[in-house]
Parts: structure tokens; sequence; C-alpha cells
């Protein structure tokens, strides 16, 4: 689905909290005007609920914008160059056990270098 739909949804959504503020404000200022405290207690609760409404909204809008920027990841975890490494070694095995295998030993290696176990230092020469 492209972006542009998600923006068009957002701004309905947008003009649609914008236009309810709207009523509610002429509605708590018609109260006003009457003397109805009880119509102006309603109208301004009506008030209060679509401000945090559309705050909530613009929120979702922005984390689902953010999360569309985020490179998306196989479930093993790896990068889709790594999975393209992973599917292309001659290990054996289906590409999805290859990937899983690839995942483990990277795991492992973290795991090595995390503990002490392995440097990436080692076997180089030093004069």
């Amino acid at each position: 689905m492209s972006n542009n739909i998600y923006g068009e949804a957002y701004e309905i959504a947008m003009n649609d909290y914008n236009s309810a503020l709207i009523d509610q404000e002429a509605a708590y200022r018609q109260a006003e005007l009457a003397g109805d405290a009880r119509g102006m207690a309603i109208a301004h609760q009506h008030i209060a609920n679509l401000r945090v409404q559309q705050d909530k909204a613009h929120q979702i809008a922005v984390q689902h914008a953010n999360s569309m920027r985020q490179p998306q990841r196989h479930p093993s975890g790896l990068s889709n160059e790594e999975i393209e490494v992973a599917k292309a070694s001659h290990s054996g095995g289906t590409e999805e056990e290859r990937i899983r295998s690839y995942a483990q030993q990277k795991a492992k290696l973290q795991h090595m270098r995390m503990t002490g176990e392995y440097r990436d230092d080692q076997g180089s020469v030093r004069r």
C-alpha cells in the first residue's frame, strides 16, 4: 500500500476531529448564552475527549511513519544483506535452514566476543 493512502487517511481523521471540535465549541457557546451550565459541562467534556483522541491519533500516525522508515527485519534478526549471504552459502539444507544456521553462528560469535572468548584482533600480525 502506498504511503499516500496513509497520509490521506490521517488528513481525513484530523479534519473530522477539527469539525467535531468546532461543533462542540459552538455547542458550548450556545449553552453559555442560554445559561445552561449542564450543557456547557457536557460540551466541555466532549471537547476534552476529542482533543485527547486527536493527540492519540497523531501519536499513532507518527509511530506508523517511524516504523515505515525502519528497515524490516527477518524473524531471525538478520539484515537483508545477511539473509542473502546465508541463502548463498553452501552449507546445505533449505534456505530457511541456512538462514537459521547463519543466525545461530552469528549469535555464537557475538556471545564469544562479549565473554572475551574471541577477539577481533586474534591472528593479526603486529610488528
